[in-house]
């Protein structure tokens, strides 16, 4: 077959334009990190890079919300700490009252003290986190104690747990991972109303000099500590739960980053290198592209 001028020239420029679209495919590589410039370079592995991608945001959303429920508990633990304080406060003001050495005077003074603890633990039991009430069930927006009065004696307070509204425990659970919840909340009604109510009959009971009384409410403040106390520790359970949960979902989410790269990133050692050397490729087709050209040309002169 006879090679005509033009099939040398085309030659030519079809030799320069596949080294020119290599050069160029390898500078983009290099400029966005990027294996695969289009999803259709590699459908097979662009398939894999979604449902990976799919994967991590939903890990993503399951990891947000194990954030913020730890928030809330860390919110919670606090309050319970708070609570125990003030209970183990109220007894040993109890025993002081308690002591011989103590008169009339001596056990108003002191519930005066507890007055001040009873308006402490009212703060707590109302305690918000994010604008919602930590201890009010499914309604976190209604406040879960008000001060009232004692049905069975209209002279003295009384806390009152969510007036008309349900007095059940209300568990909010949440999903912190595939088929895995987790309780939010703690019992308010059962943490906090006994343990309030007590401090009041406990301050009444002082100030009234009724010491047979104020030995019957100091049995009854160690039952409203042995129910913050376990309160507290179911809390602190879950919260570690839920942070082995989190070093879970933190590990899968890295995983999964780390495939997503492995699919998606140039090897940019390898990158480099297959640039310098489709550089010196390109320049050696220019050379020879156009000392052919030459040739060409002499050629034709010639003839």
């Amino acid at each position: 077959m006879r090679i005509t001028n033009r099939m040398v020239v085309n030659n030519n420029i079809n030799n320069m334009t596949d080294a020119m679209d290599k050069l160029y495919d390898l500078q983009k590589q290099s400029a966005t990190h990027k294996k695969y410039l289009k999803a259709s370079d590699n459908p097979s592995n662009n398939a894999s890079v979604l449902t990976l991608k799919s994967a991590l945001q939903t890990s993503q959303v399951y990891e947000a919300t194990a954030q913020s429920t730890k928030d809330w508990m860390d919110a919670t633990d606090f309050a319970l700490q708070q609570a125990g304080d003030i209970t183990q406060r109220a007894i040993s003001a109890v025993m002081r009252g308690l002591s011989d050495t103590s008169g009339a005077d001596t056990r108003k003074t002191i519930a005066e003290e507890i007055d001040g603890m009873i308006k402490e633990a009212m703060d707590v039991a109302n305690t918000k986190h994010l604008d919602r009430y930590i201890f009010s069930g499914f309604t976190t927006n209604t406040v879960p104690f008000t001060m009232g009065t004692d049905p069975a004696d209209p002279t003295k307070d009384m806390a009152i747990y969510k007036t008309g509204l349900p007095q059940d425990f209300q568990a909010i659970r949440r999903d912190i991972g595939p088929g895995e919840t987790i309780t939010v909340n703690i019992d308010g009604k059962t943490t906090f109303e006994h343990m309030i109510n007590t401090l009041i009959k406990t301050r009444d009971a002082l100030k009234d000099n009724n010491t047979t009384e104020l030995r019957v409410q100091a049995a009854q403040l160690d039952i409203s500590l042995d129910e913050v106390t376990l309160a507290t520790t179911i809390n602190g359970s879950r919260i570690r739960a839920l942070e082995a949960a989190q070093d879970r979902i933190s590990e899968s989410n890295k995983e999964i980053k780390a495939l997503i790269s492995q699919k998606e990133e140039a090897n940019m050692a390898e990158v480099t290198a297959e640039l310098a050397n489709q550089e010196n490729i390109y320049q050696t087709v220019i050379t020879i592209s156009s000392r052919t050209q030459s040739m060409v040309n002499l050629f034709e002169s010639l003839g």
